[in-house]
């Protein structure tokens, strides 16, 4: 049991901690993530992915660009 307990917190934390960074033509740069959700863990990484993608699109739409990280 406990290297279930050991496995689930690992996999809750690698599916919801993901940072996107992006910057536009003038330089600035901005982050998206990590996000963390609420409820069962197929749930909170499920909202961690949604929330991270909508946050990419937006910038994306504003003319941001994925960067490596800093």
């Amino acid at each position: 049991m406990k290297r279930w307990s050991v496995l689930l917190v690992f996999v809750a934390g690698c599916a919801s901690s993901e940072t996107v960074y992006l910057a536009n033509a003038n330089g600035q740069k901005v982050q998206c993530g990590p996000y963390r959700g609420y409820g069962s863990l197929p749930m909170q990484a499920r909202q961690a992915q949604i929330s991270l993608r909508d946050c990419v699109d937006d910038y994306q739409r504003q003319g941001y660009n994925r960067v490596p990280g800093p």
